[in-house]
């Protein structure tokens, strides 16, 4: 291997670096020290973003490795959102699965129980 080669290796090897831990993973752990205690992670949402923008080596979502800077804030809020949403459309179908249960189960009781304790119709 000549010099040249392993100049380059070494800058490509650089580049690999770039990408080193973020705060989350604090957080992440953190968490798990504390039990049950969600954490959402922007870990995905740079990657998809990053391999949009080939072009543009730093999109300056970090000021360094825990701050974000606004396009990271933005970035965030997205996935906070996201999260939001996607827990209300859950919290929604649960309520209504558990409403559905509870009316079944009581015209059931209400079958069951003898003539003289029904609720009149």
């Amino acid at each position: 291997m000549t010099a040249m080669q392993k100049r380059n290796k070494e800058q490509e090897w650089r580049k690999c670096r770039r990408f080193y831990p973020l705060a989350e993973e604090l957080h992440h752990l953190i968490a798990q020290y504390y039990g049950n205690v969600q954490v959402l992670s922007i870990r995905n949402v740079l990657y998809h973003t990053i391999l949009a923008h080939p072009d543009q080596r730093d999109l300056d979502i970090y000021r360094d490795s825990i701050h974000l800077q606004t396009l990271g804030h933005i970035l965030y809020a997205d996935v906070v959102i996201h999260f939001l949403r996607q827990s209300l459309i859950h919290a929604r179908a649960e309520a209504r699965a558990f409403s559905a249960v509870w009316e079944q189960s009581h015209e059931l009781r209400e079958m069951n129980l003898p003539p003289n304790l029904r609720q009149p119709s």
